[in-house]
């Protein structure tokens, strides 16, 4: 072996490898580089390509140097990580230790992240508890569906005998979002559309009913954990809105002519459709309820530390995800301070829960197929507008190994959840 390598265990999750490289690699990788620079190296006299090895070696030093330092580093920092066995999971920061030259010894640091030794007991036959209040209400989802459906076709009129807001109104608002007296930054909008017909948060509708047209009004609103905008969730903020117009919707009649326009040849097959959809719906969300019970119970009985990197990108993703659903000028920023320490608690669980449930995966020998994640694939990019390959084509060949992980964690959660007892309350 030309090199050698020895490991120092930073922290749980953090290790150093101190890797010594043989002057006989050295000249090699250096001799690669300049082969390789050779190639379409131009100088003055000489044809492209037929520059000799000492010129490009005086020309292109800076050059030589730097493409022969990544490569040997690269190459042999791969090797003792992969004969480590370790769970690398961040790339390496590498230190020089000395200079980097021909015929010389060259020695380097690389630190990395890594997965920790972890061993979770304690997550069979759980007793587990959902809030009622918190699984969707199928029969009153299916309602408000068919009615998207129908209003999706109908026709609005402007409200003319009242100027006051009431259940089924559909309203023109200016609204924004304060904490303590303060905008809460991105969350103010001019014209918005918002309906009193049950789709909303439950203390938007409630606090919106009564509104006068041109009179501002303000109540509190506290956003649920599970709200798709990560930075709202759990917060307790003032709502002001102004309501601009009122309208009520003329709705047309539910028949075999209306479905048909949907691919239904009877209002039997779009029922049952709407009502498979919701139940779909409505075991997404058990699951989601039952995941957070169980990570409570699991994550509290098995205490271990985390990588800081994989928190880090989890953070980076969420505001990510943040920023697909706001406008080019109200961009949030990845590198405030403020805003990533306000989602390190919830990154920090969501990792942790991760790296629980994947033990547990492998302990039971959960296995998915290939067909799942590619439903999971197609769902995300029906949501979104997307055509399956349009996601792979955007986010990275990567991503297929994210919805794999998502695919297999919710499977442990059902594995979990059918040994478990749970009780509604």
């Amino acid at each position: 072996m030309s090199y050698t390598s020895t490991i120092e265990e930073v922290n749980s999750t953090r290790r150093k490898f101190k890797i010594n490289v043989d002057k006989s690699l050295v000249s090699d990788s250096i001799g690669r580089a300049v082969s390789e620079l050779q190639k379409t190296a131009q100088i003055k006299g000489f044809r492209k390509g037929k520059v000799p090895v000492s010129l490009v070696k005086k020309f292109y030093a800076n050059d030589v140097h730097k493409k022969a330092l990544e490569s040997l580093v690269e190459e042999t920092y791969q090797k003792a990580a992969a004969e480590s066995k370790l769970q690398v999971v961040s790339y390496p920061n590498i230190e020089p230790l000395g200079t980097f030259d021909d015929n010389k010894d060259f020695e380097f640091e690389a630190t990395v992240d890594v997965n920790p030794e972890i061993e979770i007991t304690g997550y069979k036959d759980l007793h587990l508890k959902i809030e009622k209040s918190k699984l969707l209400d199928v029969e009153k989802q299916v309602g408000l569906t068919r009615r998207n459906f129908l209003a999706n076709a109908g026709s609005l009129e402007e409200v003319t005998d009242r100027n006051t807001a009431q259940k089924e109104d559909f309203l023109t608002l200016d609204y924004r979002l304060l904490e303590k007296g303060e905008l809460v930054s991105g969350q103010e909008r001019k014209g918005a559309r918002l309906s009193l017909d049950g789709s909303n948060l439950a203390e938007v509708e409630a606090g919106l009913e009564g509104a006068q047209v041109g009179t501002p009004k303000t109540f509190a609103v506290t956003f649920p954990d599970t709200h798709a905008e990560v930075e709202l969730r759990g917060r307790t903020l003032d709502f002001e809105a102004t309501v601009n117009k009122i309208e009520s919707l003329k709705l047309p009649e539910l028949n075999e002519e209306f479905v048909l326009k949907f691919g239904f040849k009877t209002v039997e097959d779009f029922e049952k459709s709407l009502r498979e959809t919701v139940e779909s719906q409505e075991k997404k969300q058990r699951l989601a309820l039952l995941k957070e019970k169980i990570l409570e119970k699991v994550l509290e009985s098995n205490p271990f530390d985390v990588p800081e990197s994989l928190v880090d990108s989890t953070i980076d993703r969420a505001i990510m995800e943040m920023n697909s659903r706001r406008s080019k000028d109200n961009q949030l920023k990845t590198d405030d301070p403020a805003l990533r320490e306000q989602h390190k608690e919830w990154a920090l669980k969501e990792v942790r829960g991760v790296l629980a449930l994947g033990h547990v995966a492998r302990i039971e020998e959960v296995k998915i197929d290939d067909a799942a994640v590619a439903g999971e694939i197609s769902a995300f990019a029906t949501q979104n507008g997307m055509k399956p390959q349009d996601v792979i084509k955007r986010y990275g060949s990567q991503v297929i190994e994210e919805f794999r992980g998502k695919v297999l964690i919710d499977k442990v959660v059902e594995h979990l959840a059918e040994q478990a007892k749970v009780e509604e309350v």
